[in-house]
């Protein structure tokens, strides 16, 4: 395999533990070697042919999940990658401290892979970004302010009630150019407009709003088109957030109507009042811009029954078939 280590997983014990010590150490064994140069095993052993598939089908997933983000990262490399520590730049132009000796920060975090803006406050703005459990070189200082702790405090909690409908998850938002400009501003506005915000010499960078008025900030924000309207209507409902830059480019290159729109917004609503699309069959769940294509809001629902062994994911049906195995080897073992 292209990657120097692997996971092995707490919910393989429950297959490792139906082997004899024996068997478990050729299954070791054969897992090691396959990642190692991709040797496929061969076993006399029915039991360890089974086991070893069960295990495989996860490390082929996992190698998956990494030869995505490898390149996901090669092509961010070939766009210059992050700005280096040593001169940490927002995305709308302002130098970040390393620490401030008076103040404190409201910020805006991007995440560049998911599409996705955080609100938060923190005393050090340098090191909240990676402390923060997503991968570090995905994430963007898009903008930030200083002010007291009371006032950014207050200020987080106010964005996150007033744009509680762009919610994903915890702090976390989806957020079109219309509305996190709305942010931006609004963040500038209140942490300017308090009689307690620490001196310049304290603040270490410059607004690059200072000279801008408020009549002028209005004026540039830019309307939005109605397909970009009628895409953040429908992405709100979606219940995969995961690759939005392809649905998008599909409402942008199909600029479909608000009845078709809302055609699709209720049969994705049935989807997941039917129970078909949860959480816990999370991962079947089609990304939006594959259901768009296919034409997904033309499709019958139908309820599969949860029990039914093509409702189980692959793991699962190999577990139910090593047991199935090991029983039969029993019984013929007594008999």
């Amino acid at each position: 395999m292209d990657k120097n280590n692997f996971l092995l997983y707490k919910d393989f014990k429950s297959t490792i533990d139906l082997l004899s010590d024996e068997q478990a150490g050729k299954l070791i064994k054969a897992v090691f070697s396959y990642v190692n140069g991709r040797v496929e095993p061969v076993f006399d052993d029915g039991m360890l042919v089974v086991a070893f598939n069960i295990l495989k089908t996860q490390l082929e997933r996992d190698l998956q999940k990494y030869k995505e983000k490898a390149e996901q990262n090669r092509i961010n490399g070939k766009k210059g990658g992050r700005p280096k520590d040593d001169d940490l730049i927002t995305i709308t132009g302002k130098k970040v401290p390393r620490e401030i000796k008076k103040g404190h920060f409201i910020y805006i975090m991007y995440d560049k892979v998911q599409d996705e803006y955080k609100i938060g406050e923190t005393q050090n703005l340098f090191q909240r970004r990676y402390d923060i459990k997503r991968p570090t070189n995905d994430l963007y200082i898009y903008d930030f302010e200083i002010s007291t702790a009371n006032v950014c405090q207050k200020l987080e909690r106010q964005i996150i009630e007033e744009f509680k409908d762009y919610r994903i998850s915890g702090d976390w938002f989806y957020f079109n150019d219309n509305q996190i400009t709305q942010v931006v501003n609004m963040i500038y506005e209140k942490t300017h407009s308090v009689s307690n915000i620490p001196k310049k010499a304290d603040r270490d960078s410059v607004s690059v709003r200072d000279s801008v008025s408020d009549s002028d900030k209005k004026d540039n924000i830019k309307p939005l088109s109605n397909w970009e309207k009628l895409f953040d209507k429908f992405w709100l409902d979606y219940p995969k957030k995961v690759n939005k830059g392809n649905a998008k480019k599909w409402f942008k290159q199909n600029k479909p109507n608000e009845l078709l729109v809302n055609i699709m917004i209720e049969k994705v609503l049935e989807y997941i009042e039917k129970d078909v699309w949860n959480k816990e069959n999370y991962q079947y769940i089609p990304y939006a811009s594959s259901w768009l294509n296919a034409e997904g809001w033309t499709n019958e629902v139908i309820k599969v029954d949860k029990n039914n062994k093509q409702y189980k994911n692959e793991q699962q049906q190999q577990k139910d078939e090593l047991l199935k195995f090991m029983t039969q080897k029993k019984h013929k073992e007594i008999n």
